[in-house]
């Protein structure tokens, strides 16, 4: 399952540009629906191109 999703937001990427906050409710409903074990794992996973900074501030989803 995880490696479906992984692939999934690959091709939503190319397709359209997600907003941070439709990346981040995708890491957060994934982690949810126990497809990954933590937030931090979901973010690692579905964004491996992404900066660390763009990664820490997923990994903070939702806003607190």
């Amino acid at each position: 399952m995880a490696e479906a999703l992984t692939s999934m937001v690959e091709e939503n990427e190319i397709r359209a540009a997600l907003s941070p906050w439709e990346r981040g409710r995708i890491a957060l409903l994934a982690h949810r629906q126990e497809v990954f074990g933590t937030i931090e794992e979901a973010v690692a996973r579905l964004y491996p191109a992404a900066p660390r900074m763009k990664r820490a501030r997923l990994e903070q989803f939702p806003p607190r």
